[in-house]
This record gives structure tokens, C-alpha cells and sequence, in this order.
């Protein structure tokens, strides 16, 4: 029996996507209608910028267009310095946060505070992740988890002030050597700023397309 022009489209990665896609080699390709993304394979990849200077800020966000293809470790999607547990001001974007199926945001003040996305989004699973922070906000509103564009939680503590670092910020793997990141990274943007809800649900909007999520 002779198969022509499968559809070999994986279910929930994406809509519009063509049926199938021509590949010669490794550098011959049909590109046309398929997003663009960074594949990091949970061993080894990452990618890491020179410092970046956040220290004149108390407010940031950082959302991440991401397709995660494996819950039995933590995987680091971003993480401003090398460690974002110890480092006051800086965080983290991960997905997951444990052998599970979460998503969280860490950040750092003085002291550590965590939001997560507990439950519910097995892998192979593709969202938009948001972390909104700011840690001269009242307490219990200092960092803000959002889902998909729309708000999920508050972290319930307080992050003991202080502005955002100046540090590298390492994508796909914690300071190049552990928690590495097994899926797809779409788009990441990170702003070190005041930054109104409209601005952060156009910056979502944007890179929501990029992954062609519904």
C-alpha cells in the first residue's frame, strides 16, 4: 500500500500548520508556513548573553512563547545569573519545576519568592509563560504568573526589595551546566521597566502568533 502526502501534523503543536513538510537534508527544507524555533534537547543546550544591566529597575517581565516535550526533570527556560535561588535580583522562567508537569516563575529580591502553575499541563505542551515582577510592590503582589494571556497567581510573600542585577542571562540551561530545557523556545522577551497590562498583553499577543497557539 502507497501513502501519499500524509498529514503528519502532531496534535495540539500549533493550527494552520501545513500537512506536511518537505525535507531533503539537514539544510534543504521547506520553510513556508512553519514557525521558527530553538530546540533544546535536555542534555546539553544553551545559550548565554553578555551582562545584561537591570540594575536601575524594580519592575521587569519576561514571557517566553515555549513548547515543553518533557515533565521528568526541571528545565531552565531563562534565568537572569546563574543561579536565580542565591543571586538577589534576578529569576527565573522554568517548565517544568520539578519531575511533574508545572511551570513557574522565581524571583529575587533579597529573599526568593516562587509562582507556579501546579497542575494540568502534561507534556507535550505549548504556552505562552509570563513572569511580571516587581519588588517595590505591595506584598503578595510582588510577582504575578500568567498563563496564555491571561493571569494565573500571585506569589503570597514578600522578596525584601532591592532593584534587578546585572548579570548574564542564560537561556535553556542553569548557568550552562544543569537544569537544561527539554523543548521548544518560540520567543522570549524580557523587559526591565514599568510596563502597563495593555503593553504586556500586546508583547503575549505577539509572540503567541509566533507559535501559531490558538
Amino acid at each position: 500500500v502507497a501513502v501519499a502526502r500524509p498529514d503528519v501534523r502532531v496534535t495540539n503543536d500549533g493550527v494552520g500548520l501545513p500537512p506536511y513538510q518537505r525535507v531533503v537534508d539537514a539544510n534543504t527544507y521547506d520553510g513556508v508556513g512553519f514557525p521558527l524555533y530553538l530546540k533544546f534537547d535536555g542534555v546539553d543546550d544553551w545559550l548565554q548573553t553578555a551582562a545584561v544591566d537591570f540594575s536601575g529597575t524594580n519592575k521587569l517581565f519576561a514571557t517566553a512563547a515555549l513548547r515543553k516535550l518533557s515533565d521528568s526533570a526541571a528545565g531552565i527556560v531563562a534565568e537572569l545569573s546563574a543561579v536565580s535561588n542565591t543571586s538577589n535580583g534576578s529569576f527565573a522562567l522554568l517548565a517544568p519545576a520539578g519531575p511533574n508537569d508545572t511551570l513557574a516563575v522565581y524571583m529575587r529580591g533579597a529573599t526568593a519568592l516562587t509562582t507556579s502553575v501546579p497542575s494540568g499541563i502534561p507534556s507535550p505542551a505549548s504556552r505562552v509563560f509570563t513572569g511580571v515582577m516587581d519588588t517595590s510592590a505591595a506584598v503578595g503582589s510582588q510577582s504575578r504568573s500568567r498563563l496564555n494571556g491571561a493571569h494565573y497567581a500571585y506569589a503570597p510573600q514578600d522578596s525584601g526589595g532591592g532593584n534587578f542585577g546585572n548579570y548574564p542571562l542564560y537561556i535553556g540551561r542553569r548557568g550552562g551546566t544543569a537544569l537544561s530545557f527539554n523543548g521548544r523556545l518560540y520567543s522570549l522577551i524580557v523587559r526591565g521597566a514599568q510596563s502597563s497590562l495593555p503593553q504586556i498583553e500586546a508583547t503575549e499577543a505577539y509572540i503567541k502568533q509566533k507559535m501559531r497557539l490558538p
